[in-house]
């Protein structure tokens, strides 16, 4: 009678806890659904498990729009090594249309890379998926069909130690779906209030950690994508890859029938 007695106890316990695990997932999906432009300021970290090392980088992330219409902005303005050296000159990650762009005048280096084939109804941003799973407009259903989900603490990260309350999911990637070959879990920190998202960690299967915190997140129904300074400093080093020698410049498109291609300006 007492081990009939437990067993109801946590069938009972784990039928609530789903039951909050999707309240709140719902509950987020109506907050994002007026989101038209996310905007935060963001720091970045990566930690490298194999070297033991780590970097920073500080910028700002920004998202418009949902689905495959998503856009989005990672631009870094300062990059700080292990040994505490920064460097500050900004690199650019944007999506749009289909394409993913890095540029790096560090290393001179701009890659366009197809992630979407054009009229295709796939969201490169889905969690697990792209640089960084920025969690916003995402479905329910999805979301748990691809994932064991349960209600987490906010971990103990260097980046995290300002936050003291949040909404906190921690994520299991399950077997056959994308996120599970790269990621052990992912953790994602909201906003008690706003639900908006405020800290992302991603625990990789070869034994890196990513963690990203959003530090002062904001939303609007719209508003402006890319601050100008940001917007005009990346039109100017885009002109700077087709007037500037010793740039390396990579397309790769899905196309098998359009094989990817390397420029290297030569001095």
């Amino acid at each position: 009678m007492l081990a009939f007695t437990f067993l109801g106890t946590h069938q009972d316990a784990d039928h609530t806890e789903a039951q909050r695990v999707r309240s709140l997932l719902d509950r987020m999906a109506t907050a994002h659904d007026s989101v038209e432009v996310f905007v935060s300021p963001l720091t970045y970290r990566k930690e490298y498990g194999l070297e033991g090392d780590f970097e920073t980088r500080i910028g700002v992330v920004s998202m418009k729009g949902e689905g495959a219409d998503r856009e989005m902005a990672l631009v870094f303005d300062r990059i700080i090594d292990v040994s505490g050296h920064g460097t500050d000159q900004a690199e650019f990650h944007m999506f749009k249309d289909g394409w993913w762009t890095e540029l790096d005048p560090r290393r001179k280096r701009f890659v366009r890379r197809q992630i979407v084939e054009p009229g295709s109804a796939t969201d490169p941003f889905q969690l697990g998926e792209g640089p960084l799973p920025l969690p916003l407009n995402q479905d329910p259903d999805t979301v748990l069909a691809r994932f064991e989900v349960t209600l987490g603490s906010v971990p103990d990260e260097p980046l995290f130690r300002t936050i003291t309350e949040a909404e906190v999911l921690h994520l299991i990637p399950r077997k056959g779906t994308p996120a599970f070959e790269d990621h052990e879990s992912i953790d994602l920190l909201f906003e008690k209030t706003t639900l908006l998202p405020v800290g992302i960690r991603l625990s990789h299967r070869n034994g890196d950690r990513t963690t990203a915190w959003m530090r002062k997140p904001s939303a609007q129904a719209d508003g402006t994508f890319l601050d100008e300074r940001r917007l005009e400093e990346f039109k100017r080093l885009r002109a700077a890859v087709q007037t500037e020698s010793g740039w390396t410049v990579e397309t790769k498109p899905l196309s098998p029938s359009a094989p990817p291609r390397t420029e290297v300006e030569q001095e």
